[in-house]
Formats: C-alpha cells, structure tokens, sequence
C-alpha cells in the first residue's frame, strides 16, 4: 500500500471572529498528517488526565480493510476523534475512544422499557454483568433489575453446566447522603439534619434479601461518594463483554413516571471501550475490585461495524464548572464541524462552551434546532455558579440573537406531546442526542448543563450517514414535530434546513 499523504484541516462555516475562542479551553482539534496506514499523531489522555505527546496508530478503525468498515471517518468524525484523544480527564485511553461498532435499528421507549431489556440481557449473563446508573430508589423499576437477578440464578442453575458463578457490579451515585441534603436546601430551603441511608447500604440490603446463591451469581455493589459536585451519572449495562446497553434512564422512577427516555444496544469494538469505563468507576469506587481483559471474547468480523468514538468525562468535586473535558470539547466540535445545521434534543442547557457553539453557528447561518425540558430541574439549575433554569438561558440567547439579526437560525423548542403545552418534570424528556449534518450524531448520558460538567458521563459518537438519518428521523424529527416553540421563537421566520 503506497503512502498516500493528506493534510487534515480545522474546517467551519463558522467565521473566525464569530466562532467559540479556540483556546485551550474548548477545541483542542489540531492539524495532522495522516500518512496511509502510518497512523494519526494525536495528543494522548493518560489516566492521570494530563496529557502526553504519542504517536498513535488508530490502523484497527480506521483502515476499512482491518475491521470491515463501512467507510473511514468524515471531516467531523476526525475532528471530533481529535477533540477526545486530545482533552483531559476522560476514563479510557485513545485506542478505545477511537472505535467502531454497531447499533441496533430499534431502540427501547421510556423507563419501563429500557428497564425490561437490560433486565432480559441480565437474565441471560454467562460470565459477566456490569451495571452502572445515577439514582437507585425503591420503585417497580428497581424491582424489574432485582427480578432479573433471581431469573439469572434461575438459568444458572437450570443451565448446571458447571461454569464459575456470574459476577455482577453494581456502580451507584451515593446521592443518598449529604449530596441530598443540599438538593433539600436548593429545593425548599430547609436544610435537612438526618442523613438517609447511603446508596450502597440501601441496594445492598435489597440484594441480601434475594438469597441469591453464591456458586451461581454474586453481586458487588459499590458507590461513588462525593460532598456535593462530581456525581457518578453515568448509565447503562455491559453482559459477557459483548453487548454494551446506552442509556440516560435511572431505574429510581417508576413506571408511571412517564419520561421521554431512550436505550440503545451496541455490539462491536465498541463494547472493550465502555467496558473499560465501566471497570474504571467500578474500580475507583472500591480498589479491591480489578479486571482482566487479555482474553477478550474473539471479535466476529463478518459483521460490518461503522466508526464511533468514545467520549466520557471523569467526576470532578470542584464547584467551579469544568469545561475543558473529552464531551464538551467533542460537543462543541460537532457544533462547529457542521456546515448546515445541528440538532440538540437534552433536558438541559446552558454550558457555556455549547450554547456559545450554538449562537456562532446561528450567527453563521447555520440552522441550530433544539428541544429542551422547559421546567426540568429548576431548582438545581438556577442554583449559585450554576447556568441557569432553561427559559432564562433561552430567553437570552433569543435576546443575542435577536439584537445580532440571526434569530431565523436559531430554533428552540420545548418538548411536549401536542405542539403547543410543554410537558412538566414528571412528563419531560430525559433522553440526550446530538445530531449534525446527517453524518455524526451522540448517544449520551450527559445533560448540556454546568452540572453535567461536573459528572461522570457516557457518550458515543457515530459517523455514518445511514446510521444517523434513522435515528434522526426516528428520535429527533419525531419529537420536533410535536415539540411547542419556545416564548419569543418567532418560527413563522425559520429558515427552513437545507440538505447538506
């Protein structure tokens, strides 16, 4: 194979005195050389976080002959990939946050049904479950996973193949202590004295009472503790080191709840990165616990899988936001990447890095389409050294937008079922996507607020095109359609998205 070389550029339709300021701070992308199977030089995020110069040889996903691949990645997909590699404070090293994989077409709708499925993945464990999630509370989705426990005993007894027993973890948020007493105070203004039983404590008893037997499954379960800021809030379920379940749903609420949340299964190389986040907060949560992956299950490589990129940030307890992280440094390169337009559907705004993204691309002359939970979480959100509820972040962005006569561009709605009443907090949408130009979008756990900065977060990027218009068209346009424009929108003036 000859070596082919090309020079990657920074590119955005963004101009350069209207784009976010690329400083260290937001856009770590810069120009490199790819030199054929050479490999991509890129900035390397150690698991300390700092980073270190490497020479970095991605030839696994990025040369389709090595993985079948669909295609390579596109200008965004690289950008972003660079944008990972090259921040600070992520969980996995680069090898992992730059992979490829496969998404399932269909997708579970709200909290009972993401809770079914990864209770029937749970059930059928041969080896291995890692389960990770923010709020655990006594509800009939909790008891859908407890159930799923008893059923694995079940199968491992009736399977009696003499396999060593199914290890499960269970990584949980301690927002059980003081972190809930200051959500108490932010809420009503009482500052609580008790503190109610911590997180681990609490599932720990409940999986006591299941007398599971330990020669066929065992759980672990340990918490992320922390005073108030850097919470564990990231979500989903890893079986067998096979299949990687996505998803921002919390199993606390129940089934009547009636959130707009989505889960996603993926397969693929895909899997070894969130398995290697996984074990990562299950590690720092409780240092006694450690994993060995040198004999990952072999890859089939009949199967296509298309190029992703693996995002998460790590908990950071400081107060002040921490905007210089793999997400948002990705988020805000989607953002600027796009030419055309770029589509947000999260119960939160008001990052600063993003929305800062998102008035440059609408002063640009890009289409820059939003749905947000209109009252979710107000509390915390308006907060001290927090962004802001989402009607006051909205109402000062039209108000920039408005004064710099690129309003037509940006388009916000709140989410809603009929078109004109948004939805309250226990009817809003919980799901998080980001969509851009039709070839990239982000599965994620994150919300786009200052309190997300602080957490420890799950996403995954994918480029490729046909993959991205059904989920665009199925989860965002759906929505869209149905979605109430939000106070001063003004949409009789939208421009209309062009395809790209």
């Amino acid at each position: 194979m000859g070596m082919r070389t090309f020079r990657v550029r920074k590119s955005s339709s963004v101009p350069r005195s209207d784009a976010p300021q690329k400083t260290a701070k937001h856009s770590r992308v810069k120009e490199a050389v790819v030199k054929g199977s050479a490999g991509l030089l890129l900035g390397t995020v150690g698991l300390t976080g700092s980073v270190v110069a490497n020479q970095y040889h991605p030839g696994e996903v990025l040369r389709p002959s090595s993985t079948n691949l669909a295609h390579g990645y596109g200008p965004q997909g690289q950008a972003i990939a660079r944008a990972v590699v090259d921040s600070p404070g992520g969980t996995v090293d680069p090898e992992y946050a730059v992979t490829a994989g496969r998404v399932s077409p269909t997708f579970e709708v709200g909290n009972q049904a993401v809770m079914e499925a990864q209770a029937k993945l749970i059930e059928n464990a041969q080896f291995e479950v890692l389960f990770q999630t923010f709020g655990w509370n006594d509800s009939d989705n909790t008891q859908t996973l407890l159930d799923a426990f008893k059923q694995l005993e079940a199968n491992r007894r009736t399977a009696a193949d003499g396999k060593p027993p199914v290890q499960v973890y269970i990584a949980l948020d301690d927002r059980r202590g003081t972190l809930d007493r200051f959500r108490t105070l932010f809420a009503t203004g009482k500052f609580p004295l008790s503190v109610p039983m911590r997180a681990r404590e609490m599932v720990a008893a409940e999986i006591d009472a299941l007398h599971l037997d330990p020669a066929l499954v065992q759980v672990h379960v340990v918490s992320h503790r922390h005073f108030m800021f850097g919470a564990q809030h990231g979500k989903g379920t890893l079986v067998d080191r096979r299949v990687f379940y996505s998803t921002g749903t919390n199993p606390e609420f129940p089934n009547g709840y009636g959130q707009y949340d989505l889960g996603f299964t993926l397969t693929g190389k895909i899997v070894h990165s969130a398995w290697k986040d996984f074990t990562f907060v299950i590690h720092n949560a409780d240092s006694q616990f450690t994993f060995d992956d040198r004999n990952w299950p072999v890859e089939d490589e009949s199967q296509p899988q298309v190029p992703m990129i693996f995002a998460t940030r790590r908990a950071q307890g400081s107060p002040f936001p921490n905007e210089d992280n793999p997400q948002t440094n990705a988020t805000v390169e989607l953002l600027t990447q796009s030419q055309h337009y770029s589509k947000i559907i999260t119960p939160n705004l008001n990052a600063k890095p993003v929305v800062d993204a998102i008035l440059a691309g609408a002063r640009a002359g890009k289409v820059e389409q939003i749905i947000l939970s209109k009252d979710f979480n107000q509390a915390p959100e308006s907060a001290i050294g927090q962004g802001g509820p989402n009607d006051a972040v909205v109402q000062k962005m039209y108000t920039v937008a408005t004064n710099g006569h690129f309003a037509q561009f940006l388009q916000v709605k709140w989410f809603a079922h009929d078109g004109r009443t948004p939805e309250g907090m226990g009817k809003s949408s919980h799901t998080k996507e980001e969509f851009g130009d039709g070839v990239v979008m982000a599965l994620e756990t994150k919300n786009e607020d200052t309190q997300s900065e602080h957490s420890h977060e799950i996403e995954t990027f994918v480029d490729d095109r046909a993959t991205v218009a059904h989920f665009e068209s199925a989860i965002f346009d759906v929505q869209w359609d149905k979605a109430a424009p939000a106070s001063g929108s003004h949409p009789e003036n939208w421009v209309k998205i062009t395809d790209p």
